[in-house]
């Protein structure tokens, strides 16, 4: 179940339910792009020099570095399974969170559709959202598929009152999940 964003207390305003960042993948890690905070990128000036290289290695490099689109948003697993640290054994664990949830273009734009074009509303409603399922299929290419992933057909109430109080008291300031590194 994907939730809400937080509420201003002074405003009443509420937060988005996702923040969006750019990533570059570098020796294995990620990097995320100034350019989202209109500040100078060297990974992305180095992208256009290997660009305007027109060799095909060069080119595939830059492809492998350039930047790609993350969302993160807070989130109920209705169901997951864990390993619990004194036994070592996998349990079923429901209702956890709230758990950060990131996602690439394909998926959210899944999420997106179906609050616009199914016209089905604010899915991150706790009394009358819906919960999203995600699908992860492999593809021939060897790539993960999503397009299986898909709200719900019915609404539902996130959880108890208790349960909602304890997710919204502890959502994960999402803000802080993007650095940027001079």
């Amino acid at each position: 179940r994907i939730l809400p964003g937080t509420e201003n207390s002074e405003t009443g305003a509420v937060d988005s339910f996702f923040i969006e960042t750019q990533l570059h993948k570098l020796n294995g890690k990620n990097v995320h792009c100034p350019k989202k905070i209109n500040r100078p990128c060297p990974i992305c000036d180095y992208i256009r020099a290997l660009w305007a290289t027109e060799q095909d290695d060069k080119i595939a490099e830059a492809r492998e570095i350039k930047a790609k689109k993350r969302f993160y948003m807070n989130v109920i697993a209705r169901e997951r399974i864990v390993q619990n640290e004194t036994t070592g054994k996998e349990e079923i664990v429901k209702n956890d969170g709230p758990l950060i949830y990131s996602c690439g273009v394909k998926v959210f734009e899944r999420i997106l559709r179906d609050m616009v074009k199914d016209k089905i509303g604010d899915i991150t409603n706790l009394q009358t959202g819906f919960d999203f399922r995600i699908e992860k299929e492999m593809q021939l290419s060897g790539y993960p598929g999503y397009d299986s992933s898909e709200s719900e057909d019915e609404t539902s109430v996130a959880g108890t009152k208790k349960e909602i109080e304890e997710w919204m008291n502890n959502l994960n300031d999402l803000n802080s999940l993007v650095n940027f590194k001079d």
